[in-house]
């Protein structure tokens, strides 16, 4: 915990010089050197710090949220009559925004996105922290980082009226791209978000209180960050992605739903729990407790190393579908990450269409699974494990 306090302080006070010596520019550069020394210190995998595609569904949703809102905005600014158009240049104006959003995306993952949802958000799960308590410690961050942009920037200017409402906007946006990033488990997701939300925000609507490209001076009302319409866009769109993910949210069940139809009460089951050198002990403690209980049939060993499709160190336990429920609870209870699923005559769909995972999912080596129709952990099934 002391780390992930460093981290941030650290980052906030180098910004805040950034910011009260004109350099706000640059102010976000230094996050990267603290992204990279801090993900080693804690020795985060790339799936820990988000460093992972996600389905096209997540970018889909992550592009929607700044399209939905900057749309609705100008719509409501247009019947109005609070826009003015005698300098949009469209030619420009598209160029500006595809420009700022390809350059805000790429340095947002090694930037702002990568070290508050990428190596603070994996330390701070990886502490045993659930994915609610990380969502808001990241955000409350997130916000807090801003405060010198606001308090200290000479070159944008930010009405008095508009200071709360940028930071509770601010508050809303790190929660949409917080959640963006619990439910991908990817922070290449949530920097996409980031990247076209700056690109449309600053060229089309202009930073803090100033004026951009559609001329609304009424920022109050219709700024993306600093209006009150926004306020409720933002929050709208932050209730929609929390349903999306509430199963997650709770932190101690799994992130997926067991698939338990068409298993009869005493169908196989394997669970295989995740650490790392640092949890090592933490691991060997909830080992013993299964080893104890009488509903496991099998531990097994914990590993060194890569086994099977397990990349990570891990150890498996046998059980039962009646204890499936007890397992599920007592895994999620210990904050450690893993893989629970059937034993059928199919090693693929065990590990894939029918495995719930506890926590962020990690890839698998999918190329050691055995072909449909011989499984061979059906016949070691309560006697050993690799």
């Amino acid at each position: 915990m002391f780390r992930l306090i460093l981290g941030v302080v650290l980052a906030i006070a180098i910004t805040t010089t950034f910011d009260a010596t004109g350099l706000t520019n640059y102010s976000a550069m230094p996050l990267i050197p603290l992204f990279i020394v801090f993900a080693r210190l804690d020795r985060l995998t790339r799936q820990e710090l988000g460093l992972r595609i996600a389905r096209p569904a997540n970018y889909g949703l992550a592009l929607a949220h700044p399209i939905l809102v900057m749309s609705a905005l100008g719509a409501l600014a247009f019947f109005a009559g609070a826009i003015d158009l005698s300098h949009f240049q469209i030619g420009k104006v598209v160029a500006n925004v595809a420009l700022l959003s390809a350059v805000t995306f790429v340095l947002a993952i090694i930037t702002e996105e990568g070290f508050f949802r990428g190596w603070l958000w994996g330390a701070a799960r990886k502490l045993g922290i659930s994915p609610l308590g990380t969502l808001g410690l990241t955000t409350a961050a997130f916000v807090a980082w801003h405060i010198s942009f606001v308090a200290l920037s000479g070159e944008f200017h930010f009405g008095a009226a508009d200071v709360p409402l940028f930071f509770l906007n601010a508050t809303l946006i790190g929660l949409v791209w917080g959640l963006l990033r619990l439910g991908s488990g990817s922070i290449i997701v949530s920097s996409a978000a980031h990247g076209l939300w700056n690109g449309l925000t600053y060229v089309l609507f202009g930073v803090g209180s100033g004026v951009g490209a559609l001329g609304i001076h009424n920022v109050s009302l219709f700024g993306p960050e600093v209006g009150l319409l926004s306020v409720a866009l933002n929050a709208g769109f932050a209730a929609i992605l929390f349903w999306t993910v509430r199963d997650q949210m709770q932190g101690s069940v799994a992130a997926s739903q067991p698939k338990t139809e068409g298993f009869t009460e005493d169908a196989p089951y394997h669970a295989h729990i995740y650490f790392l050198s640092n949890a090592r002990e933490a691991a060997a403690a909830l080992r013993a407790e299964f080893d104890r209980d009488t509903r496991i049939l099998f531990v097994g060993q914990m590993t060194e190393g890569k086994a099977g499709p397990h990349p990570i160190p891990q150890f498996e336990i046998h059980f039962l579908q009646q204890s499936l429920n007890a397992v599920l609870a007592k895994i999620g209870a210990s904050g450690h990450r893993a893989l629970v699923h059937p034993l059928t005559d199919d090693d693929m769909a065990d590990h894939t269409s029918l495995a719930t995972w506890i926590g962020d999912p990690i890839d698998l080596d999918l190329s050691t699974l055995d072909p449909p129709g011989k499984n061979q952990g059906v016949p070691r099934f309560g006697k050993t494990d690799f």
